[in-house]
């Protein structure tokens, strides 16, 4: 199964898209910012990404 998953990052700037293309090095994370219209990234190393998830880290109190 090589069809694509899309997750629009909580904030609504960013897209990102599971790829996979044979000249662009096999499957990727490709990230695209939405306020721009453009591509900003590609994150390979893994099988082809079948779901996207996005959670919440907590702020630590007293650092900067």
């Amino acid at each position: 199964d090589n069809s694509s998953v899309l997750a629009i990052s909580p904030d609504g700037t960013r897209a990102y898209v599971s790829t996979f293309g044979i000249q662009e090095g096999g499957p990727a994370l490709t990230v695209v910012d939405l306020e721009n219209w453009r591509v900003v990234g590609r994150m390979r190393g893994w099988a082809f990404p079948r779901q996207i998830a996005f959670r919440r880290v907590p702020s630590r109190q007293g650092s900067q």
